[in-house]
């Protein structure tokens, strides 16, 4: 297993470099507001010192070939800099400000080197299509139109709220100050990019690192080894198959740990004594 790490502003990050994809055995973007509105703050905080950079953690990446690297931690982060980037872009008048805004989020493609026209972050199956319509692509007014039927998960629940709470942070920004807040975020903002081509490997490295954001819940251990053990060709039909189950129950952590306890004094027989996560993978998988 070969491992690369290197640290790269967000403005290398986000180009043809990589095509960043959200594994199907991944759990969904569960970030809330509070999220959001703590990362926007803190880059706000940091931008008053613009000679200073800013490290937001580390991307663990499987490289997949022709560029595209599936993201085994890191997607949370992916996507809310990607909304962060939408909202400067509606919120910019100059064009060739939104232009540049708006090819860190969608490649714009180039058939001279073969380069095909695509967003350079692609979410899981089920949120994919909503996310390069809405925030990728640049519908805000729409997606802030949504009402709750229009919306088919919890993810793209995330999506729209998030949305919402950054462009109303954001707009009450002068122009001058969101600009020099745009280019901060690009140049200044960094982050770590650990590659390997190895799945296993990456999850390894995944386990012995602390990473920023929503701690990961038992469900959400139990979906990435589970899925990522069945194989590719049907990998995306028993991951739907797991969301449409797991969907319903919503982002509640308590919640998600009583439907697996409840599971394995099912299948094993026997209540949870020590830790789930530990007892869950002893007994079940």
């Amino acid at each position: 297993m070969s491992i690369n790490a290197t640290e790269k502003p967000l403005g290398k990050v986000f180009t043809s470099d990589y095509r960043f994809v959200i594994p199907s055995f991944q759990r969904a973007y569960t970030w809330q507001t509070e999220n959001v509105e703590q990362l926007v703050n803190d880059l706000q905080d940091a931008c008053t010192h613009p000679e200073t950079p800013y490290f937001l953690g580390s991307l663990i990446l499987v490289k997949d070939g022709h560029g595209k690297y599936q993201v085994i931690d890191g997607q949370q982060r992916l996507i809310s800099l990607s909304i962060i980037i939408a909202v400067l872009r509606d919120l910019e008048d100059d064009p060739d400000l939104i232009d540049a805004l708006s090819g860190l989020i969608l490649e714009p493609g180039d058939k001279l080197r073969g380069i095909k026209a695509e967003p350079r972050l692609k979410l899981r199956e089920r949120d994919a299509g909503f996310f390069r319509m809405y925030v990728q692509e640049g519908d805000l007014e729409g997606l802030f139109d949504l009402r709750d039927n229009d919306i088919a998960s919890h993810a793209q629940r995330n999506i729209a709220l998030n949305t919402r709470q950054v462009f109303d942070m954001l707009a009450t920004m002068p122009a001058k100050e969101r600009r020099r807040f745009a280019s901060y975020l690009v140049n200044a903002v960094t982050l770590v990019i650990v590659t390997t081509d190895d799945l296993a490997g990456a999850h390894r490295i995944f386990d012995v690192m602390n990473m920023r954001g929503v701690p990961l819940t038992a469900s959400d251990v139990f979906k990435a080894r589970t899925i990522a053990e069945i194989s590719s060709a049907a990998r995306n039909a028993y991951a739907t198959r797991w969301d449409d189950i797991m969907d319903p129950l919503g982002d509640d952590a308590g919640t998600l740990e009583e439907f697996f306890s409840d599971l394995h004094l099912i299948v094993s027989h026997k209540a949870v004594c020590a830790r789930l996560l530990d007892e869950f993978r002893k007994d079940v998988l």
